[in-house]
């Protein structure tokens, strides 16, 4: 029977996420960045070669990103 293989249209959609709470902040991709840069960065105690290869990117690469984002200091 075709009728008992064919699924409910409203069961097989998926439900929308739920509306952020205005209070909930969100983070632009430049700052979720720089974020991720100063916790790898702890994680590694300053050491920028150790925390480029746990962010994926080359040492250079994060140089350059902390200079963009005023973290070469850190």
């Amino acid at each position: 029977d075709e009728g008992a293989l064919a699924l409910d249209a409203s069961s097989a959609a998926p439900s929308p996420p739920p509306p952020a709470e205005a209070s909930e902040a969100v983070l632009s991709l430049e700052q979720a960045e720089a974020a991720a840069i100063r916790r790898a960065l702890e994680a590694c105690r300053g050491n920028k070669s150790h925390a480029s290869r746990m962010l994926g990117i080359s040492r250079k690469q994060l140089y350059v990103k902390l200079r963009a984002y005023g973290l070469l200091a850190l």
